[in-house]
């Protein structure tokens, strides 16, 4: 009345224990914790919060058939004279559900915990340059999903590396940019929209195509401009 020696669920070895026995220790190493790690950070997922039903019943009937029940009396002659031999190793697959509405809440909570968002791009006027804001966190659910359903079905993996991305929204820009030429102009005493003063300044990004466009279509006069022409043309002279 026992299983054959070389039966195993869902890569649990249950070989030679009763049909109890086998039953509560598949049971048991698939109802151990998930650790989840967000970064460095722990998190114990529990199988029973996400409603983890192996179906016992079906893979019991399962592993009976793995292990040569439906013969019984050949198995049984074999094992009085000692020759009950291995079959190759039958594996009966795991066959559990659970409710993934339960477990993409869970990893919904833990976004809203350890989700971070990016910080904002600056930039040094004396120094006129930009630098990166500190990087952000988030947390891909969806891919997430797919590698704790993994984990769950494992009998001994059961750490998952939760997946998380970087947002891009860190990197200095144009406004950024734009942010640098207004103080800059300010602390020198040049407001490029003010009263008595006046800067005309566009920027294109050749590559996006984004464009920085500071009073850029104020008509002056050619004033000193001229001299580019007619140092180009005393040139050709020359």
């Amino acid at each position: 009345n026992r299983l054959a020696e070389d039966v195993t669920v869902g890569g649990v070895n249950v070989g030679g224990l009763t049909q109890a026995d086998a039953v509560v220790r598949w049971e048991e190493v698939f109802s151990q914790s998930v650790t989840l790690y967000y970064n460095d950070s722990p998190i114990l997922l529990e199988p029973n919060i996400i409603d983890w039903r192996p179906n016992s019943q079906t893979m019991l009937a399962n592993a009976l058939a793995a292990s040569g029940q439906s013969d019984f009396w050949a198995r049984f002659f074999n094992y009085l004279t000692g020759q009950e031999t291995q079959r190759g190793g039958a594996d009966v697959p795991l066959l559990a559900d659970y409710q993934r509405a339960l477990l993409r809440q869970f990893l919904e909570d833990i976004a809203a915990r350890y989700d971070s968002p990016p910080g904002q791009a600056g930039y040094d006027v004396p120094t006129l340059s930009v630098y990166e804001g500190r990087e952000g966190s988030k947390l891909d659910i969806d891919e997430a999903m797919r590698l704790i359903d993994t984990a769950l079905r494992n009998p001994t993996e059961r750490t998952v590396q939760l997946p998380t991305g970087d947002s891009s929204e860190s990197q200095p820009s144009l406004t950024t940019l734009r942010s640098l030429l207004i103080d800059y102009l300010d602390t020198n005493g040049f407001p490029y929209d003010g009263r008595t003063t006046v800067a005309s300044i566009y920027i294109q990004d050749l590559t996006t195509g984004e464009e920085l466009n500071m009073l850029g279509d104020v008509a002056f006069s050619a004033a000193s401009t001229m001299k580019v022409p007619i140092l180009l043309n005393f040139y050709r002279w020359l």
